[in-house]
C-alpha cells in the first residue's frame, strides 16, 4: 500500500475519531473491526469505489481481494442489529414526536456492505472535516 495512505490509517486523530463513531456498532472482532475501520476513512478521504477500497485493504494485509471482500461482509451483517437501525436511532431522531426533518441524514435498511461502509464513509467525513482540520484527500496525499 501506499506510504502516504498507510500514514492516513496509522493517524491517531483519525483513528481515534473513527473508534468514536463506529462504537456504537459492537463488531465483536477486533480484526474485522479494524477492516471496517480502514474502510471508512478510505472512504472518507475520496476513494469512491468500494473495489478499490477492498484491493487497498486486502494488499496492506497480504490477503485475497475476496477474502477480505468477505471479511468486510461478515463484520456489517453479523451484529446484533442492523447498522442502519443503530445509525438512526442515535444520529437520526425527530426534535418531537412525528417530526420530519429535511437535514436528517437517514440510513436506508439495506444491507449490503457497498452501501453501508460508504455511507458511514460520507458521515465520517463530515466528522473529520468539521472534527479535525487537517484534512487532505487520498488524491492530495498520493501526489508524488
Amino acid at each position: 500500500m501506499n506510504g502516504k495512505v498507510d500514514s492516513l490509517l496509522n493517524d491517531q486523530r483519525v483513528n481515534y475519531l473513527a473508534d468514536l463513531f463506529l462504537a456504537r456498532y459492537n463488531i465483536r472482532s477486533a480484526r474485522k473491526y479494524r477492516y471496517v475501520r480502514n474502510a471508512v476513512i478510505l472512504l472518507s478521504r475520496g476513494i469512491g469505489n468500494m473495489k478499490e477500497v477492498v484491493e487497498l485493504l486486502a494488499e496492506s494485509n497480504g490477503i485475497t481481494y475476496e477474502k477480505m471482500y468477505c471479511e468486510l461482509v461478515i463484520a456489517v451483517t453479523d451484529l446484533p442489529e442492523p447498522i442502519s437501525t443503530v445509525f438512526n436511532r442515535h444520529y437520526c431522531y425527530p426534535r418531537y414526536p412525528l417530526e420530519k426533518r429535511p437535514d436528517n441524514i437517514e440510513m436506508r435498511d439495506n444491507p449490503d456492505p457497498e452501501y453501508i461502509l460508504p455511507f458511514l464513509g460520507g458521515v465520517f467525513l463530515y466528522i473529520v472535516v468539521t472534527d479535525y482540520p487537517v484534512y487532505d484527500s487520498v488524491a492530495e496525499i498520493s501526489a508524488p
